[in-house]
């Protein structure tokens, strides 16, 4: 049997490994997995170890993670898949291989072929209610999005907040969420924008100080609120109507993000908008012309807006 996992979702794609290997391992034993790293083995270590027989077992698996940045044994894959006898079962796994190669190719038309891509805000959310679930634990479709806007895209990390939530209860709700999990910068970020344009300055300054406290450099809280602001003007530019589905695929953005977006865009209007952007562009420039206390630009910014 021959196995290719493919795709940038590393968290999904180590979770489907894990699960043959282990699956394997529970029948034919540990000294029948042979695993190797393709960047650092050679051609002759590779075809060496699918060529083997078992040892002490009926079967063997071999596992090669990145074949793709082995040249030699990329370019004779046809070969190595041969080799792979009924005797010896297969996985490599691959994150980013370029689709346009031949060796891409041969690895698609393989049966046990599977993709797995990161998902966007909505594949998380129902993915986080299903694994709650899976988990013996109680998560609403709304507190799953709560915690994906809190902790961000990062699927690793959602699991690990997960299980964090699930040890101090089995039924998560966003109280729990708000007092157990950290927002990561780029939520806080967003949430600071929102805090802005509510006009509730000392929750914006709290947000802000607590970037700060965790050595977050202010250029990088600028480039992040660069990015907000950019989706916050792409919504409210959209013709009235446009629903968020249709504007994130137009923009390149994820529906998720969009929604965000047009709740800031309606409380701050076309005029702010246009403001807020026109002065971190001149934070920017003066950043890169002039020498200048960043830190006190962006309290600016956040003071006189939040006005």
């Amino acid at each position: 049997m021959i196995s290719v996992l493919s795709g940038t979702n590393v968290f999904l794609r180590n979770l489907e490994r894990n699960r043959l290997i282990n699956a394997f391992t529970n029948e034919h034993g540990d000294l029948a997995l042979e695993q190797l790293d393709a960047a650092e083995a050679s051609y002759e270590q590779i075809l060496a170890a699918i060529e083997s027989l078992p040892f002490l077992a009926t079967k063997k698996l071999v596992v090669i993670s990145d074949l793709s940045l082995n040249k030699d044994a990329s370019e004779k894959l046809d070969l190595l898949l041969e080799r792979a006898g009924d005797t010896t079962d297969l996985i490599i796994t691959e994150t980013n291989p370029d689709k346009r190669t031949t060796y891409y190719k041969l690895l698609k038309k393989q049966a046990g072929f599977t993709e797995y891509n990161e998902l966007d805000e909505n594949g998380l959310v129902n993915w986080l209610v299903k694994e709650a679930e899976g988990r013996g634990a109680k998560l609403s479709r709304g507190d799953a999005g709560f915690l994906v806007g809190r902790v961000g895209l990062n699927q690793l990390k959602l699991s690990n907040e997960l299980d964090k939530l699930l040890q101090f209860n089995p039924v998560i709700t966003r109280q729990a969420i708000s007092d157990l999990i950290d927002e990561t910068p780029s939520s806080t970020i967003f949430n600071l924008i929102d805090a802005v344009f509510a006009g509730d300055l000392s929750r914006a300054l709290a947000m802000y100080d607590d970037q700060r406290q965790q050595r977050v450099d202010p250029q990088a809280i600028h480039g992040m609120m660069v990015w907000q602001m950019h989706a916050v003007a792409i919504a409210v530019s959209a013709p009235k109507g446009t629903p968020a589905a249709q504007i994130a695929k137009d923009a390149g953005l994820s529906p998720f993000v969009v929604q965000k977006s047009q709740r800031i865009a309606s409380k701050m209007g076309a005029v702010k908008v246009r403001e807020f952007t026109k002065l971190l562009r001149d934070i920017d420039y003066k950043g890169k012309h002039q020498t200048f206390d960043y830190d006190e630009a962006l309290r600016y910014a956040i003071v006189s807006l939040a006005h």
